[in-house]
């Protein structure tokens, strides 16, 4: 069973995560921008159509922003892409030991 390719899996899985992870971020970052743009140009006459008397435009897009980077927190990946090195020995830790000893 040892060649199972679990760890292949894992891995796969945490780039997919990933993936989403820098999508759904990006999606938050390009909307934060977009109300900051809708807001900058609410004044002009193209945008003063669009506008909704009581759900303004850019904030729409803030809600999208918001929800992008919530669904990016929730898609961070939770097991450490480097795993392997926690379970080596640092030469910290040998240090101190040798002062014990």
């Amino acid at each position: 069973m040892a060649g199972c390719g679990v760890p292949a899996m894992l891995a796969s899985v945490r780039n997919r995560v990933a993936v989403f992870y820098t999508l759904f971020y990006w999606i938050g970052t390009v909307l934060t921008l977009g109300c900051f743009a809708l807001i900058l140009a609410g004044n002009s006459e193209i945008l003063y159509r669009l506008e909704h008397s009581r759900l303004p435009l850019s904030w729409m897009v803030a809600g999208g922003a918001i929800c992008g980077f919530l669904v990016a927190e929730f898609c961070h990946p939770a097991i450490p892409v480097r795993a392997g090195v926690e379970e080596e020995t640092s030469p910290v830790e040998m240090a101190w030991e040798g002062v014990e000893a």
